[in-house]
């Protein structure tokens, strides 16, 4: 091979792997729901966190930072890890029963029922992908 050759490869090659890599298909809310239900039951809480309203992350941002801080470094400022490392088990996915009861460009609603009880979960999109939004869990800012 000569040296044109092996350089015009490497250029190929460089130009390949300098490619921007293509975005993750697109989910449902369905779909964006059941991923986030899997990752806390797997215990995967950076991939749960990562599937987080930017307003939900936000709140659990700050309040960890709040805690870590009020600590004194006895608590490390982990939001990801303040929110679903509880020790609670997630129910299964397979004994929840989801249903999409609304739909639009921006927000969706579903129900998620398991052991008897339904809960009506908001997501919303946010840089075209579906978020689990959890803001409503959360007390309102006081602002002093």
């Amino acid at each position: 091979m000569t040296c044109l050759a092996v350089l015009r490869a490497l250029l190929l090659l460089s130009l390949l792997t300098a490619c921007p890599k293509a975005a993750p298909p697109a989910q449902g809310p369905v779909a964006t729901y059941t991923s986030f239900a899997e990752a806390l039951r797997r215990g995967d809480s950076a991939r749960a966190y990562a599937a987080l309203s930017p307003q939900s992350r936000a709140f659990v941002e700050s309040r960890a930072r709040a805690v870590a801080d009020a600590s004194v470094g006895m608590v490390k400022d982990d939001p990801a890890a303040m929110l679903f490392q509880s020790g609670v088990q997630p129910v299964p996915l397979s004994e929840m029963q989801l249903k999409l009861l609304e739909e639009d460009q921006t927000t969706a609603l579903l129900e998620v029922t398991s052991q008897g009880q339904s809960e009506r979960i908001r997501l919303v999109k946010a840089d075209d992908q579906w978020r689990v939004d959890l803001s409503h869990l959360f007390p309102p800012q006081v602002t002093p």
